[in-house]
């Protein structure tokens, strides 16, 4: 996507982000499937609830 390691890690960070408030977003396809991994695991551990240490890392981590 053109753009530095940490750049690209803060947009993906904001992506994930609006997509958990908004529960929607309009992006590129490229950014859309680069991000969905991402998106699907967060999903995943916010299944366990917010007792699972582990789950509330990775929401603190990906979520601004």
């Amino acid at each position: 996507m053109g753009l530095g390691p940490r750049s690209r890690l803060d947009m993906l960070r904001n992506l994930v982000t609006a997509l958990v408030r908004h529960e929607r977003i309009e992006t590129t396809l490229a950014r859309a499937d680069e991000m969905k991994p991402y998106a699907e695991k967060l999903v995943d551990y916010a299944k366990r609830g917010d007792t699972d240490e582990k789950a509330m890392k990775i929401a603190d981590f990906w979520l601004t």
